[in-house]
């Protein structure tokens, strides 16, 4: 298995930039789908989520 890929579901080598992709999916599903009244912590957790995700695509390059 190469750097930068991993082993997703059934097996299935995923690269870096499938899984960022998914990710950012997932949050903009997240986002979309928490309507207030919602927990505190939720906004943070999204945009720490969104933070993360730009933060290793940054990375890739390097």
């Amino acid at each position: 298995m190469e750097s930068g890929s991993v082993l997703g579901k059934g097996g299935k080598v995923m690269e870096t930039s499938e899984i960022l992709e998914r990710l950012d999916n997932l949050k903009r599903v997240i986002s979309n789908m928490v309507d207030p009244p919602f927990p505190a912590s939720v906004p943070g957790d999204i945009e720490a989520l969104g933070a993360a995700i730009e933060r290793i695509k940054s990375m890739e390059g390097k």
